[in-house]
């Protein structure tokens, strides 16, 4: 009985790759005026996992379950589909910046990435025990989607890494909770429609309605930039969406 070795991926494959994942994210942003229903997106997504066998081994093991998990259509309203449209289209790029052009550099940063995740379960606990909380405040907007369920891929693993959601969307004139571990938070408002939240290397991407007019963290306008924001210097932080 012969026992097959899966090789790690060489330079000129993580470039096809890329080429590849590339090619995807341009379709889906072409599909982005074609698909309304469900029906559409099952028949895009099986399309997707038809392919996603042939590169799925230069992916790392996160980014291919999140990948996986991002075809997953929880909601088959209107606003449910596009919210998993942007999904997707954020773990793409996600993808494709995490692959390089390929060559030993590469092979590095693949196998420093294969030792952090063994490192992770030392400092579950920790995170868990330190997080610190973020009550998000929806101020007349549409209800805000940064809740368990919307983003599969997030919800499998945030348990472990010390963030945790709430169970339903924020609804206008109401606020929530949400808590991440004690470390650097990027916010990426750059568009006013999509921001995230992003921290160890992990993304929680959320759409907003159109008619957002301030988005606020402490304080601090962030909508048109994308932020870093320091969670050790307090236990409680304030994240205030507002529209007029």
């Amino acid at each position: 009985m012969s026992t097959t070795v899966r090789s790690v991926p060489d330079g000129k494959r993580r470039k096809r790759a890329r080429k590849f994942f590339i090619a995807l994210l341009k379709r889906l942003k072409k599909a982005y005026k074609v698909i309304k229903t469900a029906d559409q997106w099952y028949e895009f997504a099986r399309q997707v996992q038809s392919m996603l066998p042939e590169y799925e081994d230069v992916l790392s093991p996160v980014d291919a379950q999140r990948l996986k998990a991002a075809l997953q259509l929880t909601d088959t309203s209107h606003e449910g589909i596009s919210r998993a449209i942007d999904v997707l289209e954020f773990e793409l790029e996600h993808v494709v910046s995490a692959l390089p052009s390929g060559g030993a550099l590469g092979a590095v940063i693949l196998g420093a990435a294969v030792v952090v995740a063994a490192g992770v379960g030392a400092t579950c606990i920790a995170l868990n025990a330190s997080a610190v909380e973020i009550v998000v405040k929806n101020n007349g907007c549409a209800p805000i989607p940064i809740c368990q369920g919307v983003i599969p891929a997030l919800d499998w693993i945030s348990g472990a890494v010390g963030i945790s959601l709430p169970e339903q969307p924020i609804q206008s004139d109401a606020q929530d909770s949400i808590s991440f571990p004690p470390l650097v938070l990027t916010v990426d408002a750059t568009t006013r429609r999509k921001v995230s939240f992003q921290v160890m290397g992990l993304a929680l991407p959320f759409s907003l309605s159109v008619d957002v007019d301030s988005i606020r963290f402490d304080g601090k306008e962030l909508l048109g930039a994308k932020t870093p924001i320091d969670l050790r210097g307090a236990a409680q932080h304030e994240f205030v969406v507002t529209c007029y």
